[in-house]
Parts: structure tokens; sequence; C-alpha cells
């Protein structure tokens, strides 16, 4: 599912913004001055993808309006706050798609756990182990990095907790509202993100410092991580063939359509292969051992032929985290000055100076450090498919390197089939690319 336009009416009870979503480019830019809603807008989208809804409550707008490819598919949330403002603000959710629709309203009350009385809230945290309590009623999502009250965890969250508890009797999403929210995978990387842990939760681990690690050496860690589920996943199935391999050599002979040249040429593409593999840290160094140049009989060929095919199998696995780590290691690479990047299976991240000193992650620059953690996020914590929310992708940014920005963003939305909806100030950002710009400003 794929949004064609987005409309927004009376922003701060003062604009009214129409956008158009640049599909076969992929990539949207808002651009206008501060105070038109370029951040409010990106945050509406995240709080209703992600059915935050307490907070589409208070964010300041009349009407969200978002119209999908599939011309006879919308979705409209309206906010209807009555004029005494004790009243409590109500959501109307519509949905149309084909013949079909559908609406619901929001309980009309202010939150739920002004209804819900004695709720066990120290369940949550067993309940959902991606929770971390950080107050008396809000939560650190780790998943994310957001910080959700108790509305949000139970919009999230609600299937996870029994039905005998008050909240699922309170709370009535219904399912055509959850299933269709949940086509639209939405990620958003704010302004804040050098930091894994934000404000509220560094303020309770104030004693415990070593817990607050930057997102950079957070996502080194998760690289690793990565990179052994790959190993593990090949070793697996390197074990399940290797058990095979004499049984299926015995019994089966070289298909008469297998030449000797096909054999070699399918070698030497797998060498080079595994070469990839080694320089982007997946697996070991090994020097390559050469077929003999002579003519190999009927036996060494069916036994490469038998081979061949099983490393393939195993070389499968690795494919698309290859393809993603190659396309990392070249944008970081050709960004960062003075400095080489690679990716070790044991350390992560690696950087070392042009003689060959090892660089402390903490050290990178901030700019440094927001290329990376972008380019992390974007190659490795998304699925594709996914809408990618950037607010203020030039902060810390060279010059330069805000010039190669939509560059690297249309490679990697070319590897990984994203769509991207960026909000900036910077001219810089759009350089060259002002046909993806829809400019903000206008007033009802």
């Amino acid at each position: 599912m794929r949004i064609r336009k987005l409309t927004i009416e009376n922003l701060f009870d003062i604009f009214n913004h129409q956008i158009p979503f640049k599909t076969k480019d992929h990539i949207t830019i808002i651009h206008g001055p501060n105070g038109v809603g370029k951040t409010t807008i990106l945050k509406l989208l995240s709080d209703l993808f992600c059915k935050r809804f307490s907070s589409l409550k208070y964010l300041p707008y009349k009407k969200l309006r978002i119209d999908f490819e599939n011309p006879r598919s919308r979705l409209e949330v309206t906010r209807k706050q009555s004029k005494n403002i004790q009243e409590p603000i109500q959501l109307n959710f519509n949905m149309h798609r084909g013949k079909e629709s559908y609406t619901y309203k929001t309980e009309k009350r202010n939150t739920i756990k002004e209804e819900i009385g004695r709720f066990p809230l120290s369940i949550i945290e067993e309940l959902v182990d991606s929770l971390e309590r950080v107050g008396s009623t809000r939560w650190l999502d780790r998943s994310s990095g957001d910080i959700l009250d108790l509305d949000d965890v139970l919009s999230i969250y609600g299937h996870r907790i029994p039905s005998d508890f008050p909240s699922n009797k309170l709370l009535d999403i219904p399912d055509w509202l959850t299933d269709f929210l949940n086509e639209m995978p939405i990620h958003f990387i704010q302004t804040q993100r050098l930091f894994a842990i934000p404000f509220e939760a560094i303020y309770k681990y104030r004693h415990k410092k070593s817990n607050v690690i930057s997102t950079v050496e957070r996502y080194s860690e998760e690289m690793v991580d990565r990179i052994q589920t790959s190993l593990k996943q090949s070793a697996v199935r390197a074990t399940s063939l290797d058990r095979t391999f004499p049984h299926r050599l015995l019994d089966s002979e070289l298909p008469s359509n297998v030449t000797q040249e096909q054999i070699r040429n399918q070698y030497s593409e797998q060498a080079e292969y595994r070469s990839r593999l080694m320089n982007a840290g997946l697996i070991d160094p090994e020097d390559p051992v050469a077929l003999p140049p002579s003519n190999l009989d009927k036996n060494a060929l069916r036994v490469l032929w038998h081979y061949q095919n099983d490393v393939q199998e195993k070389f499968d696995v690795f494919d698309s985290l290859l393809k993603r780590i190659e396309l990392f290691k070249e944008i970081i690479n050709t960004r960062f000055l003075y400095k080489n990047f690679s990716v070790d299976k044991e350390n992560g991240f690696i950087f070392k100076t042009d003689k060959k000193r090892n660089v402390p992650l903490r050290t990178l620059s901030s700019g440094e450090q927001h290329e990376l953690v972008l380019a992390f996020e974007l190659l490795f914590r998304v699925d594709e498919g996914t809408l990618i929310l950037i607010d203020e992708p030039e902060l810390s940014l060279h010059v330069t390197w805000q010039h190669k920005f939509l560059e690297d963003i249309a490679r990697i939305s070319d590897l990984v089939n994203l769509d991207f909806l960026v909000a900036t100030h910077s001219p810089s950002i759009i350089h060259k690319q002002s046909h993806l710009m829809v400019p903000l400003g206008e007033t009802r």
C-alpha cells in the first residue's frame, strides 16, 4: 500500500497543506520556513500508522486525509474538540476502500487511565518485553525508541494483554482499522537520533551511566548480531547438505547438458562471491583454490557440480545482507575523510585512520554519526515497502554530503524498495532535484 496524496486541514488553525507524493521517484520532499508544520506532518503520519491515537488527539489540526494509489482507497481522521475545553477530544475515522466504507469514533473520555481504576501497571513490562517503565504512566519502547503513555501502550500492544484486564473492555479499536493501518509500515527517523536512549530514560539511568550508549555503538552491536544470525543459518544448511552429500554423489549422474566450461565459469563466479563475503566481513579471509588447467574427467566434473550446487545454497543465506553491507560500506567510505570503514563479524563497525590506527566510535563527529545512523537504519532496520519519514536530514552534515543525500537514499530505495517523505529547510538537500519538492506555507 502506497500513499498518493496527503491533505491536512487547519493545521495550527492556520495552514491547509496538500502534498502529492512523487510515487514514481519514491522520494517526496516537503520544504518551507519554520512554523509551517513540516515536523508535525511527519509526526501525524507516524502516530496514525503506529496507532498512537492519544497523540493524534492533541496535535493541532482539524482533518487528515490520506489517498492511496488505489484511487478508491482513502482514510480520513477528523479531530473534534468541543468549545468547552474541559470536554475530551474525539477522533472520527472514516475509511473507504472500493465499495466498502467503515467508521469508528474514539470514546468520549480524556484518557484510558482515568477509567481503568486499579489496573496493575507493573504487569505491562512482563507482558511486553520491549517496554521499560520510565515514569508513573510512561514507557520506553526499546523497539522504536519512542516514549509511550498508557493510551499508546494499550493501542499498540493491547493484543498482548489478557482479555480479562479492564483495558480490553475500554479499548475497542475495530479490526478493520487495525488491519488497514498495519498494511502501511512506517519508520520515523527524528532529529534526535544519536543516542539510543531518550532523555526520560537517561534520567532514570542517571546513576548507571554505562547503560546510556550512543546509537552508533548500539548499531555496531546489532550488526554483529545480524552477521552471527546469518552465519548460524548457513552452518545449519551446510550441516544438512554435508550429511546428504555422499548419498547424492553416489546416486546421481552429471546432467548431460552440463559442460566443463560451465563448471569452470561457475567456480570462478563463486570464488568472486566468496571474495565479496570476505571483503564485507561476513566470513574469514582464505586463499582461493584454483582448478587445475588440464581437462577434468567425468567424475571430477560430477563432484564439482554437486559441490557448486551446495555452495550456492549456503551463499543464498547471505545474499540480502551482503548487498546491504556493500552499499553501506560504499556510502560511508565515500563520505568520510581520512578514515576507512569496514565491518567485522565479531566487532561490528571498525574505523581506522590512514595510518591503520583504530578510531573509537564515540570520537566520530556528529555529522559522521548522523550519516552512519541514517544509512544503517535505512539499510538494516526497516522492512521492504516501508514509508520512511526523515526530519531534517541536513543536521550536522557538510554541504557536500547534503548534495549527495538524495543520491544515497535513491540507491537505498532501489535496493530495499522504500518510499521517502523528507522534511527539510536546506536547499542543499534539494540541490538539483527540485522536481521532488512540495513547498508548504499556504494559509487557509
